[in-house]
């Protein structure tokens, strides 16, 4: 994450404190030195969604700072756990579709922020949910007008997908499996396949070419 343009926050009432839940440990390591100067104290590091779970179950840290694709446990998952506790959950992560980001504000998440946004983001982030509001990146939110416009512009021909399909065919595309998609949503293998099978319907695919070639053009996924 960028922090050419951070500065050190204030810290006149009382320090923020975070739990980050982060699989790199180097990027862990770089937030928690960009973080700690400006005045955000880092109770604890979890490399797996269980371990993020645990941590703030333990530590009742101010925000979960959090990337989408935990091991063990996936941040939609997580969010759900953490629905009844007293933490505001930043997501962090380097996914951008309009998807991931609506289905973790759908699921409680309090703030979305890319990991290419500038550390001032981020503190814009903190700072607007620790004041009880959402925030979603510039970035984040530019990525979900373009899409929407384009959608409009296009009018598009083939059956929308629901939220639940999108994300389905999204990992899918990653080369996840059934069962890996289903350990990923906390669903059935059965429907997993279920999802996928309307989805490739729906957008007329019939092979997994097809549909990376399709995700690769929707830039559900990167090159």
């Amino acid at each position: 994450m960028n922090s050419t343009d951070a500065k050190p926050r204030g810290n006149s009432e009382s320090t923020v404190t975070v739990v980050l839940a982060e699989s790199h440990p180097l990027v862990r390591a770089g937030l928690r030195l960009l973080l700690e100067p400006a005045g955000i104290k880092v109770l604890a590091e979890a490399e797996d969604g269980y371990q993020a779970l645990s941590m703030v179950q333990e530590h009742r840290p101010d925000i979960l700072l959090s990337e989408v694709e935990l091991p063990r446990l996936h941040a939609f998952e997580l969010l759900r756990r953490l629905a009844s506790e007293k933490v505001h959950v930043i997501i962090v992560s380097s996914a951008d579709d309009e998807a991931t980001i609506a289905e973790c504000m759908r699921l409680g998440a309090a703030g979305f922020v890319l990991k290419k946004s500038t550390f001032v983001e981020l503190t814009f982030a903190i700072d607007a949910v620790l004041a009880g509001k959402k925030y979603v990146c510039a970035e984040a939110t530019r990525a979900i007008t373009l899409v929407t416009l384009g959608n409009l512009i296009k009018g598009k021909k083939k059956m929308a997908l629901t939220r639940r399909e999108l994300i389905v065919m999204r990992l899918a595309a990653e080369g996840k499996t059934s069962r890996q998609i289903a350990t990923a949503l906390f669903i059935s293998p059965r429907t997993a396949e279920s999802h996928r099978a309307k989805g490739m319907k729906k957008l007329g695919l019939r092979t997994q070419t097809e549909l990376v070639y399709y995700a690769l053009k929707e830039n559900w996924i990167s090159p």
